[in-house]
């Protein structure tokens, strides 16, 4: 008997991301079904519903009047282990640049690579999270922050902050389409995880630093963080008179505002690497603040390709500066460490702050 739990992920086919108004226009859209299934360790829905309240009003009594709905900005987080068809999607649509094609075709390994946009909105996405009777879906998903973390001793991870233009919850066995439709949550597919089987570790992994690309010695452990800089301005976020959701409930109707679009503002890159032991080299830099290119190069399982070559990921900093810590207090028991924060700066060229290049058996959408 399987479990009944899952997400999933599917691309939003509208561009900009499929509100409230898409799915209930003239000729509605029907949300799609997932494609991508996600051996997620942790999923959670946050309805960002913010309530108009009654409790500064003097109405005679102690108590207070109950609050009333008004808008709601969605919210969706998932934490997973590194696999690389995870990260391929969600990484990629974090960064949201032009793909730069190269390697391939098949049997030959593809590597493409990716870089953050600086005008427009990256792709998005639509989840589903299934928790037994429930049914949760969220449309036009946009990547809010990535966190890579590679510890030592066990598999790579990663969590994801994704917000939404629109979410719906109800019974599985009941729901409907927000445009009427009665077929809605009844054509899913059994998840497939078999390309869940290889993960991205520290094990398989080198960071290297400078022109030069000298390696990081005794690397233990490497964090990495893309933040997209969304702006949770209301005013930016929602358009008066459009994307209101009524429902009736006990004869009361209730209306729930949902957002219009996403806007991205600043991004940062920010980061920490650990090193199993101290590094006098690494200290100076902190302390100078020098600034410098960072690689972080890492594979997971075997392609199948021809020649052979290892699934890829690496992630480049164009000026990486130490922002943070050093070697450890002294100790007399164990051994000796020293760990630095950093963030991330566009390289000297001034192009780009960050960019991710995968190799995988297919090319990069």
């Amino acid at each position: 008997m399987s479990l009944n739990r899952w997400i999933g992920f599917v691309n939003d086919p509208t561009t900009g991301g499929s509100t409230y108004e898409t799915l209930t226009a003239e000729s509605p859209l029907d949300i799609p079904v997932p494609t991508l299934f996600c051996p997620a360790t942790t999923a959670q829905v946050d309805p960002g519903e913010t309530p108009n309240t009654r409790t500064d009003e003097v109405r005679g009594l102690r108590g207070d009047t109950a609050p009333i709905s008004f808008l709601s900005a969605p919210k969706l987080t998932i934490g997973a282990r590194a696999y690389p068809v995870l990260l391929r999607k969600l990484l990629r649509n974090a960064l949201g640049g032009t793909i730069t094609k190269a390697g391939g075709p098949s049997p030959k390994a593809f590597e493409d690579t990716v870089a953050p946009l600086e005008e427009g909105l990256p792709p998005m996405l639509i989840a589903w999270l299934k928790r037994e009777e429930q049914i949760d879906r969220l449309t036009g998903l946009i990547v809010s922050e990535l966190a890579l973390d590679f510890p030592i001793d066990g598999e790579g991870t990663f969590t994801a902050s994704l917000d939404a233009l629109f979410s719906q919850t109800g019974a599985i066995s009941t729901l409907k389409e927000p445009g009427g439709s009665a077929k809605a949550a009844k054509t899913v597919s059994s998840a497939d995880y078999s390309a869940d089987v290889y993960t991205f570790m520290l094990r398989d992994a080198v960071a290297l630093t400078g022109t030069e690309e000298t390696e990081i010695e005794n690397l233990g452990s490497f964090s990495l963080t893309f933040n997209n800089g969304l702006i949770e301005d209301v005013r930016a976020k929602f358009k008066p008179g459009h994307n209101i959701e009524k429902t009736v409930l006990e004869g009361t109707t209730h209306k729930l505002w949902y957002p219009q679009r996403h806007k991205l503002g600043p991004q940062t890159v920010t980061g920490k690497f650990d090193l199993s032991g101290v590094d006098p080299s690494q200290e100076i830099k902190r302390r100078l603040l020098a600034a410098e290119k960072l690689v972080f190069r890492v594979a997971a399982g075997p392609l199948g390709t021809t020649p052979a070559a290892d699934e890829m990921l690496q992630i480049t900093v164009g000026q990486m500066v130490r922002t943070g810590g050093g070697a450890e207090p002294l100790v007399r028991q164990g051994d000796q460490y020293a760990s630095y924060d950093f963030t991330g700066y566009i390289s000297a060229s001034g192009d780009k702050d960050i960019e991710a290049t995968f190799v995988g058996a297919t090319a990069l959408t």
